[in-house]
């Protein structure tokens, strides 16, 4: 299995547009700092700068992100990057999309008859806003499998956790 930088460099432009969108509609933010955001979001990519700016770029000329230039305290410039209602709506759609695919993937990790390690993911997920949309979504039947399966697969890993702990 190659290494997570690995995966990142791979899904390199898509990926970075998403976290780039994403920290746009916190507040509006220059280059480096978007830098920083990608950095902390992903635990430690740090995108170069010749992938950044082209991006960006790309982005302006979609017409999913704007600039403007400001002028820091020692007279220098920058420039600020900030959402338009385009990029809102595109990053919307996404997470419309990723909430149908999760529901799919939830289909079949729910089908195996004993839980499967991928339900971890969503044990994971379920503490997040779209989890619990997702969660939501689900019949009464599959939600309870999944809440089923979840728990153990946390009991699981307590398990595990309680038998380290005695090694100690």
């Amino acid at each position: 299995m190659e290494d997570w930088r690995a995966f990142f460099r791979k899904a390199g432009k898509k990926y970075l547009q998403l976290v780039i969108l994403h920290a746009l509609t916190q507040k509006p933010a220059h280059g480096y700092e978007l830098l920083k955001i990608v950095e902390e979001k992903t635990g430690g990519w740090r995108p170069s700068h010749s992938l950044l700016y082209p991006l960006l770029k790309s982005l302006k000329d979609s017409g999913y992100i704007e600039s403007r230039a400001e002028v820091k305290g020692c007279g220098k410039q920058r420039i600020v990057y900030f959402i338009t209602d385009k990029g809102k709506n595109l990053l919307a759609k996404v997470r419309e999309e990723f909430l149908r695919f999760l529901s799919c993937i939830t289909d079949i990790l729910l089908s195996a008859e004993k839980p499967h390690p991928g339900v971890g993911f969503l044990v994971a997920l379920l503490s997040t806003d779209y989890g619990k949309k997702l969660l939501r979504d689900l019949d009464s039947k599959k939600r309870r499998v999944l809440l089923e399966n979840a728990r153990k697969i946390l009991e699981e890993q307590l398990k595990f956790i309680e038998e380290q702990l005695g090694k100690e």
